[in-house]
């Protein structure tokens, strides 16, 4: 088991995020690559590869709910 902050958490979030997109569940969508983006940030760094998609990823939403 992983603890709540662990990189791999951070991972399944992000993947649900985009799940959750995908099927325009755009509220929830947000919070969880908010969470995953959170843990990126504090794990590896705001420059990290798996930061950055991830933050790209949170735009992509965010844009995305501006449409709406």
């Amino acid at each position: 088991m992983y603890w709540p902050e662990h990189p791999k958490v951070a991972i399944y979030a992000s993947n649900m995020g985009q799940i959750l997109k995908d099927k325009g569940d755009l509220e929830w969508a947000q919070k969880q690559i908010e969470r995953a983006l959170k843990i990126f940030e504090n794990h590896y760094g705001l420059n990290n590869p798996q930061t950055r998609i991830v933050r790209d990823n949170l735009d992509g939403i965010i844009r995305a709910k501006s449409v709406q």
